[in-house]
């Protein structure tokens, strides 16, 4: 008997932090990149149960 989960996701949208990742990447395509890899995770974390839900929250500091 398996029993429905709740993920709970915070994503630190500080414009500093992002600017400061790894530049293995090309510029502009990190954030698509990492959001890519989230999405398939978010998806395959849905499709594990029907009743799954997922709660995804955006957070930044406001003066910097």
């Amino acid at each position: 008997f398996i029993i429905a989960s709740l993920l709970v996701s915070i994503i630190d949208c500080h414009p500093l932090y992002w600017a400061q990742l790894p530049k293995s990447l090309e510029k502009g395509s990190q954030i698509t990149e990492i959001f890519d890899q989230l999405i398939l995770f978010y998806n395959a974390f849905l499709a594990l149960r029907y009743d799954n839900q997922l709660a995804v929250i955006s957070s930044q500091i406001s003066n910097w």
